[in-house]
């Protein structure tokens, strides 16, 4: 499965007949001829588990086929078939269960296919169990695979639910055949319960593109005595997908040309080989509003310089000035994390709205896996009154910080930076104000136009042929040493509450540290200006306090 593909096929075939080794080919000429990447086989008659590797009659194409199958049961037996440079993992389950996992490099893609084969009607009737133990364990499996993943359910499930479109609209198409039967009843409940759709009644097409089985017998007399001229169809070959990969499918029917001798018709399923988007990175931020606290921040200091001495006698006797760089700044974060913690993205701490919060979460998936209109409808009202109790909740704490910053206004009208600081807070919940650049004809806020003008500012800035060049100084010792209280001063001059560098400090960190790391940066600029070598610009890998 190596390539880019804009698109790729999924089939399922109960291939009874197909069981002997001659046949084989014929299960590769149709992969081929079709193209179809990954394709379920039900009915394969192999009491066992192995692997098989086949080729098209012409010897060009080359596919392997799992089998999964239960010793002395040789009338089901299932298996999956993908082609051979692809990088699969099998798993058997049982005669009637198997799941395969496949890498994809380009688009990067995990594909995971499922094949079932469930019981007949008449054998799920005279034994409900059988049908139940099926389902349940197909959910397990199906609840196995990673929601980034994408799935793919594919088998002769035994049903009927044509019909059923009226009750199961979210888990199935307009364009399915036959009356909802009990089968498919369990079917489409355990497709609405994993939030599946059966793509193969998505799509509209003329009824022998609709049908997966064709009864044996063509011609039949009815009790009335009155011919049937044509054979008994029937839909009951399904495959599914995820609805969230619902868009990705752009058509699913069956096809009677195979070469494979069976009463039932290869059903494929076509998708986009959609590359799914990488995972983004959220990083966990350091509680820096902790450092008001003043016993907080005696606590960072003494952290921070347990931590600090520990890295020095770590480090020997003669370390370098990038050792002694790395050592400030790995005190620093570790202490901090240790002392101030993370901070939280809760919107509020409010018991009462984290309550309300998890209740209408879970009235939203009992909503989503309930079938009956009646009571699903019934749920989402009581989810809308919770949810509007929880905004008024929200809006009520929002108000009440505005009071807040307004009493905080009078308090303060004689201590202008306490004032001027609540009005920053009161106005911060406006919004950004509309960026406007000056231009040769007036001001624009187009974002285009001042991404240009900003390029161009700076493109004849620094293009300048005129501009002195800074000598190059050699190093030399200082005469009047880098002192601790210097380095103090310095660092208290930094402003709070400002970005990190890309060593991830903040001014915070080094303001509130301990007196050994001063004395230490202090050494360091002066081996620093007698030496030439300095520290690299290194990016710290504990990136949680940015």
């Amino acid at each position: 499965m190596k390539g880019k593909r804009s698109k790729m096929h999924f089939g399922s075939l109960n291939c009874r007949g197909a069981q002997k080794p001659a046949k084989k080919s014929q299960i590769a000429d149709d992969m081929h001829s079709y193209n179809i990447q990954m394709l379920a086989l039900q009915e394969t008659h192999i009491a066992e588990n192995q692997v098989e590797n086949i080729t098209t009659s012409d010897g060009k194409q080359h596919y392997t086929i799992y089998y999964s199958g239960k010793q002395g049961q040789t009338r089901a037996g299932v298996g999956i078939v993908v082609r051979r440079d692809a990088t699969a993992s099998f798993l058997p389950v049982s005669e009637r269960l198997c799941m395969c996992s496949v890498e994809m490099n380009k688009p990067k893609r995990k594909l995971t296919m499922i094949c079932a084969y469930a019981p007949t009607l008449p054998r799920s009737n005279a034994n409900p169990a059988l049908r139940e133990d099926f389902y349940a364990e197909l959910e397990s499996l199906v609840n196995t695979v990673s929601k980034r993943n994408t799935l793919i359910l594919a088998g002769d499930f035994n049903a009927k639910t044509g019909s059923g479109y009226d009750e199961f609209q979210n888990n199935m198409g307009k364009y399915g055949k036959g009356k909802l039967n009990e089968n498919g009843r369990e079917l489409l409940e355990f497709a609405c319960r994993n939030d599946l759709i059966l793509t193969n009644t998505m799509f509209y097409h003329k009824l022998s593109h609709i049908t997966t089985w064709e009864g044996p017998i063509r011609q039949h007399t009815y009790k009335d005595g009155s011919i049937r001229r044509n054979p008994f169809r029937n839909q009951i070959d399904y495959i599914l997908t995820r609805r969230k990969d619902q868009s990705l499918v752009t058509n699913a029917r069956s096809y009677s040309g195979t070469t494979v001798y069976t009463d039932h018709r290869l059903v494929r399923m076509t998708m986009i080989a959609k590359p799914y988007r990488e995972k983004r990175q959220f990083t966990r931020k350091i509680d820096f509003i902790r450092m008001k606290d003043p016993v907080t921040r005696a606590k960072y200091a003494f952290a921070t310089e347990v931590h600090h001495r520990t890295l020095e006698d770590r480090s020997g006797s003669n370390p370098s000035i990038q050792t002694r760089w790395n050592n400030i700044i790995e005190a620093n974060h570790t202490a901090a994390k240790e002392v101030l913690g993370y901070r939280t993205n809760k919107k509020s701490n409010n018991q009462k709205v984290e309550e309300l919060s998890k209740q209408q979460k879970e009235l939203g998936i009992l909503a989503n896996t309930t079938s009956d209109l009646k009571k699903k409808s019934e749920i989402q009202k009581s989810r809308n009154i919770m949810m509007n109790q929880l905004h008024h909740q929200l809006q009520t704490e929002k108000h009440q910080a505005l009071l807040d910053n307004v009493a905080e206004i009078e308090k303060a009208k004689d201590d202008s930076q306490r004032m001027f600081k609540a009005v920053r807070t009161i106005y911060s919940t406006t919004g950004n104000k509309p960026l406007f650049i000056e231009t040769g004809d007036g001001f624009t806020a187009d974002p285009g136009q001042q991404v240009q003008v900003i390029t161009e500012f700076f493109e004849d800035m620094f293009s300048k042929s005129d501009m002195n060049q800074i000598p190059d100084i050699p190093p030399a010792e200082m005469t009047k040493r880098f002192t601790k209280e210097e380095i103090q001063k310095a660092v208290n001059k930094l402003k709070n509450n400002k970005s990190a560098g890309i060593d991830n400090l903040k001014a915070e960190q080094l303001k509130y540290g301990p007196d050994n790391i001063f004395e230490e940066i202090a050494e360091m600029f002066n081996d620093i200006a007698k030496t030439g070598k300095r520290p690299n610009r290194t990016t710290c890998a504990t990136a949680e306090t940015r």
